[in-house]
């Protein structure tokens, strides 16, 4: 026979396994197994909540933020119109105290602090205090006019 497969080489010529070397091998294979288990939670990111429904009982449009207890940041939730409900979907987990920020027409109106059991206990739902829209006209902030209504 000619060709490629005409040739094999002697078993003689190939080098003895060692049992060291395959154990070296093995444990080489876990401490990248054991590495990857311990780096792939850290890439996942934040924790998130599925949802958060906040109600807006004022007569303004409403901005809402959340943040951590006693940190400054704060992360957009969205804006509410007034007297309507938005669920808001995926929510950044804040940890055991959360802290709600309003602002309306480019000021702030008031924040609102609830505690993780007090989230749940309400089923993730949120209303706005009837003081933000109570601050946001003592400031003598205009009610926005309502959207025309449309015949059809």
């Amino acid at each position: 026979m000619t060709g490629i497969t005409a040739t094999r080489p002697d078993r003689r010529s190939l080098p003895p396994v060692r049992p060291a070397h395959v154990l070296v091998l093995g444990l080489a294979v876990l401490a990248v197994v054991l590495v990857l288990r311990l780096l792939v939670p850290l890439l996942e990111g934040p924790g998130r909540v599925d949802q958060i429904v906040v109600s807006n009982p004022t007569d303004y449009e409403v901005s809402v933020r959340v943040g951590e207890a006693g940190r400054d940041s704060r992360t957009p939730m969205g804006t509410v119109d007034a007297h309507e409900e938005v669920t808001v979907e995926r929510v950044v987990d804040q940890g055991d105290a959360w802290v709600f920020t309003f602002t309306a027409q480019g000021r702030a109106a008031g924040e609102l602090e609830r505690t993780r059991d007090q989230l749940e206990a309400d089923g993730w739902q949120i209303v706005i205090p009837s003081t933000v829209g109570d601050q946001l006209e003592a400031e003598g902030v205009p009610v926005p006019e309502p959207p025309p209504t449309t015949t059809g």
